[in-house]
């Protein structure tokens, strides 16, 4: 049998190589009775039309971007980007303890399924993705009074809402448009991961980071299969979810690299990371608590039975890092972390254990 796979990304990057292998090892371990057909940089079909392909067979695998269709999907493409705000995110054992929680407590999120369950769509990982997400501008802007008026550009109502809780003015721009509006300075910052800023370092150098805060994380998605997925062989179903659980954990590593990276390129720009003054951490802390309180009058999920077990694994997982002696450092000091050696054996163990194999098929 042949699968649809369809990908955002490009095939030259490292991220498609990891996926180009992945399909490679399907076809080796099931003796080529399953072909993984590659769709790089949404090229089937738009992102827009991503799940109703997923629904009609046209697409058998695809990590939507539920953010950039809230009102197609409410729980996943707002709740979720809210729930990356729950707590500062230290590098790296935050960025970890956010990766287990929030998929544990979302695979145990019946308006989540529900969502997709509607649609005849499978939901294989929630939260595969842990961006690290900063502002990046063209020139520091550390202060509210500095920020204030800025022109940026957000991928999502999320993060529209908070930047412009801080005095600055969301701009949309489409992705093929960026390069373009950030070299020729109309806007004056971005939201960004890192891992989407290495090719934009150059212009906007200066990375803004949060202190005891967070910001919503940009590029969350969730893994999904389409409606031919309760068709396939169990053995088939066990195989892709195997392969692309470990295609996300084995991504986790990466943080690191490529955090060292792109302060290395900002700082040759003259740059370098910015860490917020606390009139602004202040402010994001302020907003992001207003955010997760009206969970409980949303009509969308039980806001506070969700988080409340959020709450709770993020709690089991930040002890379990911490016993694994995982570095609890802000990302504001990038000495603290650039230095820092990780044992991930520990975390990418516990995390298989914990949650793949108990919701792995059959």
């Amino acid at each position: 049998m042949t699968l649809v796979w369809q990908l955002s990304g490009s095939a030259v990057t490292s991220a498609g190589r990891r996926q180009q292998e992945l399909a490679d090892r399907v076809a080796e371990y099931s003796g080529g009775k399953v072909q993984l057909e590659l769709y790089f940089g949404n090229a089937l079909v738009g992102a827009a039309d991503a799940a109703d392909a997923l629904g009609d067979g046209r697409l058998d695998l695809h990590l939507l971007r539920p953010q950039l269709q809230p009102a197609d999907f409410p729980v996943s493409g707002r709740i979720v980007p809210e729930a990356t705000t729950t707590r500062p995110t230290a590098f790296v054992s935050g960025q970890l303890a956010m990766y287990g929680a929030l998929n544990e407590a979302l695979l145990s999120e019946p308006a989540l399924q529900a969502e997709y369950d509607a649609r005849g769509l499978t939901v294989l990982i929630p939260a595969p993705e842990q961006p690290v997400t900063v502002i990046a501008c063209s020139e520091p802007a550390p202060s509210l009074a500095a920020l204030a008026g800025r022109q940026i550009r957000v991928e999502s109502a999320e993060a529209t809402a908070q930047v412009e809780s801080l005095g600055l003015t969301a701009v949309t721009i489409a992705p093929g448009e960026l390069y373009e509006a950030v070299q020729r300075g109309i806007v004056d910052c971005i939201v960004t991961g890192f891992a989407q800023h290495a090719g934009l370092v150059e212009f906007m150098p200066h990375l803004m980071v949060p202190v005891g805060a967070s910001l919503v994380q940009q590029g969350t998605g969730i893994e999904l299969a389409g409606y031919r997925w309760a068709e396939l062989p169990l053995t088939v179903r066990q195989l892709l979810y195997d392969q692309l659980s470990e295609l996300h954990l084995a991504a986790l590593p990466g943080l690191l690299d490529t955090g060292r990276s792109v302060v290395e390129a900002a700082e040759a720009a003259g740059g370098g990371v910015v860490p917020f003054e606390e009139d602004v951490n202040e402010a994001l802390r302020a907003y992001n608590a207003r955010v997760v309180a009206s969970w409980s009058q949303s009509p969308l999920l039980d806001g506070e039975a969700f988080r409340g077990r959020l709450e709770a694994a993020y709690a089991r997982w930040s002890a379990f890092l911490d016993r694994s002696g995982v570095p609890d450092v802000e990302l504001a000091d990038v000495n603290g972390w650039n230095d820092a050696t990780v044992g991930w054996d520990a975390f990418l163990d516990a995390y298989r254990e914990q949650l793949v194999v108990p919701n792995r098929p059959g």
